[in-house]
């Protein structure tokens, strides 16, 4: 019996005289790729636990021009009477000026996203507009001019904020090894004197299809341990745990995962326990389905777990997107 490697990725076994048996060994899929930035070190493990259970009932519509320009437009109701909608648009020109989001609100809240690229090498300038009318409290408004580098194995941002209170902040990723990451940031705004705002570092290790994350923030205040596993192609692991010097006794819990049941349909769940205790836990239940090329259904269920509260219950949303999906 001979072992003969024909690729990477699978050996053939030859028995005499031509009897071949293949045995395959599905690639490694790399599942955190550099360069990115510092806030997305734990997005495999936050998106799992926290995309597809929106709570709002909701209606999306998607669609683009012949010109390359995106539209959509949605609404959503959390059930108590108050309905919220926005509209907006995005689209990319090939000088590298990109509109990645203009959008206005039902409130007259005006939010824009647009970036430059090309302009030096390696840099995405960036400038993110929010505007809100005389009649709102203008607490929700910002202006923020900044820059992206990247690097192979970095990426540095750095962004200013010329209202009032002047701020700044900047944060970077970096690859140390093959499968270590290191990265923090920081952010301050100009009062009467400079004020520290934030200050986070965090540590992650990746391997193949595995990320694992241990981050402080608050200035080693608080803590929290983040971990993404793929178990396979279609199944798919997270959890995270937090924790709060001031009281440590209180570590939060969330577990969680996703299954993809086929190429249109995709399930997810998790138990939540912010306290330690049943105070507060709550289990929940996601459904995305894409019933043909330009609707996508999706719901969501979450149960209080916690027997002494009044609300013991369950809640139910729906969601329909309709263009693109």
């Amino acid at each position: 019996v001979r072992l003969q490697q024909q690729r990477h990725d699978s050996y053939f076994f030859s028995l005499p005289p031509t009897l071949f048996l293949s045995i395959p060994f599905p690639p490694t899929q790399q599942v955190f790729k550099m360069p990115a930035k510092y806030a997305d070190l734990s997005k495999k493990a936050k998106d799992t636990l926290n995309k597809g259970f929106d709570s709002n009932n909701s209606v999306k519509v998607n669609t683009k021009a012949s010109n390359g320009v995106g539209y959509s437009a949605s609404i959503s109701s959390k059930g108590n009477g108050k309905i919220s909608g926005k509209v907006g648009a995005k689209f990319s020109h090939s000088s590298g000026f990109n509109v990645k989001k203009l959008e206005i609100a039902n409130n007259g809240t005006l939010a824009s996203d647009v970036t430059l690229t090309g302009a030096v090498d390696n840099v995405t300038f960036n400038l993110n507009v929010v505007m809100q009318p005389l009649a709102l409290s203008g607490a929700g408004e910002k202006c923020t001019v900044g820059l992206d580098y990247a690097h192979d194995k970095a990426k540095v941002t750095f962004a200013v904020s010329p209202l009032l209170p002047t701020a700044a902040s900047i944060s970077a990723l970096v690859q140390a090894t093959d499968n270590i990451l290191v990265g923090g940031s920081y952010s301050g705004e100009l009062d009467d004197s400079w004020v520290h705002k934030s200050g986070n570092v965090g540590l992650g290790y990746s391997s193949g299809d595995s990320v694992v994350t241990l981050g402080s923030c608050s200035f080693f205040n608080k803590f929290h341990l983040n971990a993404f596993h793929q178990h396979s192609q279609d199944i798919a692991f997270a959890a995270t745990v937090g924790l709060d010097r001031s009281n440590i006794s209180n570590a939060s819990v969330t577990v969680g995962g996703t299954y993809s049941v086929d190429a249109d349909t995709t399930v997810k769940a998790k138990v939540s326990v912010p306290k330690a205790s049943t105070d507060g836990a709550t289990a929940a239940f996601g459904f995305n389905q894409k019933l043909n090329s330009n609707v996508r259904l999706t719901a969501a269920s979450t149960v209080n777990l916690d027997p002494q509260d009044d609300l013991f219950g369950a809640s139910f949303a729906l969601g329909l997107e309709f263009g693109s999906v």
